[in-house]
């Protein structure tokens, strides 16, 4: 299996975690979790994309 695959059930598992967090976060006023993932969903794509624009492929 390759990085591509890896990374796809990574990304899979923190957008149900997100969707969870957030669920959860409407009903008890907590959006801590949700803003964490997020955040890490959104610093992985940005490092991914940077490290795809600088690859020598």
């Amino acid at each position: 299996m390759g990085f591509t695959l890896y990374s796809t059930i990574i990304y899979l598992f923190l957008f149900i975690a997100d969707l969870f967090a957030f669920v959860k976060g409407k009903e008890n006023k907590k959006m801590i979790p949700f803003i964490v993932i997020t955040t890490i969903i959104i610093i992985s794509i940005i490092i991914l994309g940077y490290l795809w624009i600088t690859s020598s492929m």
